[in-house]
């Protein structure tokens, strides 16, 4: 688990000094923090790919993007062309990122505030189109 200790100690230590420097959200800085950690452990596992050193269990890629890392862990697979031959990592990816989306739309449809949401909001839109 020291692979969490690598990508994650820095980057949340970046996100937290950026989000107080910019009086950002506590989400924004989440994911920011969340994202550079993930990041971080695709640009390690590459190198240690290179390198025949200690790899990066695939289970901890996978677990970092499924609590908010999707977009960097696309992002590494697609720059540094990691892991683009494992189809069954790339079907595990995408599966994450396919129900992060759908917990998004159901969180947009019914939990959202309606006071909080402005009269042209697309919700109603897009609860046509799900129907």
């Amino acid at each position: 688990m020291w692979f969490a200790l690598w990508g994650g100690v820095p980057a949340v230590g970046l996100a937290l000094a950026l989000g107080w420097w910019l009086a950002w959200g506590f989400w924004w800085v989440y994911l920011l923090g969340i994202n550079l950690s993930t990041i971080s452990l695709y640009f390690y596992d590459k190198t240690a790919a290179k390198r025949e050193w200690l790899r990066v269990p695939e289970v901890v890629l996978h677990g970092f993007a499924f609590v908010g890392g999707t977009p960097a862990a696309f992002v590494g697979q697609k720059w540094m062309r990691h892991k683009t031959q494992h189809v069954w990592f790339l079907v595990i990816s995408w599966a994450i990122f396919a129900a992060q989306v759908a917990l998004l739309l159901l969180w947009l449809i019914y939990f959202r505030s309606p006071a909080s949401t402005p009269a042209t909001s697309f919700i109603p839109v897009a609860a046509t189109l799900v129907v």
